[in-house]
């Protein structure tokens, strides 16, 4: 199996498998690859396959850059686009360097056999009676686990009703209103931080030609009373927005799930307040549950396709998987072409593993 090995920095000595895309950075809610370096960012770099099979390495805009380094370790070349990798090929990320061990049996070792001694007869009794203790103590624990013990609780399962739950009280109606004070765009977001962070899509925030509108607010779920936000930030490729919402108690915020653990089949639900332009909907945010198709790679940024109903208003809402964690970002759906008609069943949402890269870089540390 390929890996990569850390040859020097904090984590030298660590070895990873590279058993499909990875990142590599140091935040350990979204990256395979973690590396305790302070030279490098929360989301660094991201490790995948190309469509011809071949392992490619690409910087994800960090802070200090994705260096190669040459054979003989002595100079060192930024990567400004995809690089493809070879065996024993060593990139440098902060103050790390990393090997690609690319074929299946490389850098592979055997410990040497410890020689044996003889037991006393003392370890041996230890040896007999230590499994079954365990086994004494591992079947109280199956039935707790089983709720034959003190009252297990399916508060936590992932189930599609729970992840509702989850969601609901994250997920935020976002209106925006031009020079006159008349509403301009509708759509949905959800809360990252209690501090008032927020995520949406850029078309939610922005006029169709790119422009700031005049002023925007958030209504919270349940409640009919507008709440003053601003634009913090947003990307001119990735359909992505950060916004912050003022002096808004408890707030609740989402969790980050692993767009890249996702597999066809898999229950997806969209969370949003679909509404007609010039209209806004109030109260509790609507659900529409469906399915993972495939995770799609467009313009550099990783999409889910999925078949949950995605209306009018729905737009920058959060996909969540039956945990209730945030996969994705609701952004769009498709076309028949020719026609001004959707096609059934074709929805896309930016995958988590891009969405939480940028809201990492847009946020201050906490």
């Amino acid at each position: 199996m390929a890996r990569i090995v850390v040859t020097s920095g904090p984590a030298a000595g660590k070895a990873f498998p590279l058993e499909g895309q990875a990142e590599i950075g140091r935040d350990a809610t979204s990256c395979a690859i973690v590396i305790g370096d302070d030279q490098v960012s929360r989301s660094h770099a991201r490790v995948f396959r190309n469509s011809d099979g071949k392992w490619v390495v690409r910087d994800l805009g960090s802070a200090n850059g994705t260096y190669l380094v040459d054979k003989r370790g002595t100079s060192k070349k930024k990567l400004t686009s995809d690089h493809i990798l070879s065996e024993g090929d060593v990139i440098e990320v902060g103050k790390s360097r990393l090997s690609f061990a690319l074929s299946a049996q490389a850098h592979t070792s055997v410990a040497a056999p410890t020689p044996r001694r003889k037991l006393t007869t003392g370890e041996k009794l230890k040896r007999f009676t230590a499994p079954i203790a365990a086994l004494a103590i591992g079947g109280i624990f199956a039935l707790a686990a089983l709720g034959m013990g003190s009252g297990a609780s399916t508060a936590n399962a992932c189930t599609e009703k729970n992840a509702v739950d989850n969601i609901r009280p994250s997920t935020v109606s976002i209106i925006g209103r031009d020079e006159r004070g008349q509403i301009a765009q509708t759509g949905t977001g959800f809360v990252l931080r209690n501090d008032g962070y927020i995520m949406t899509n850029r078309h939610v925030v922005l006029t169709d030609q790119n422009q700031r509108l005049a002023s925007y607010t958030i209504i919270l779920p349940g409640q009919e009373r507008e709440l003053p936000a601003q634009l913090v930030n947003f990307d001119p490729i990735v359909d992505l927005a950060l916004m912050k919402a003022e002096g808004i108690p408890d707030l609740k915020p989402i969790k980050w799930g692993k767009s890249s653990q996702m597999e066809p089949g898999d229950v997806v639900i969209a969370a949003g307040f679909p509404s007609d332009l010039f209209e806004r909907t109030t109260g509790s945010a609507t659900f529409s549950f469906g399915r993972m198709s495939a995770l799609r790679i467009f313009e550099g940024a990783q999409f889910i396709q999925h078949d949950a109903d995605i209306n009018p208003g729905n737009s920058g809402g959060p996909l969540v998987n039956d945990c209730g964690e945030v996969v994705g970002v609701n952004t769009q759906v498709s076309f028949v072409p020719g026609q001004n008609t959707r096609a059934p069943g074709i929805s896309f949402a930016i995958a988590s593993a891009d969405a939480q890269r940028l809201a990492n870089q847009w946020m201050p540390l906490q």
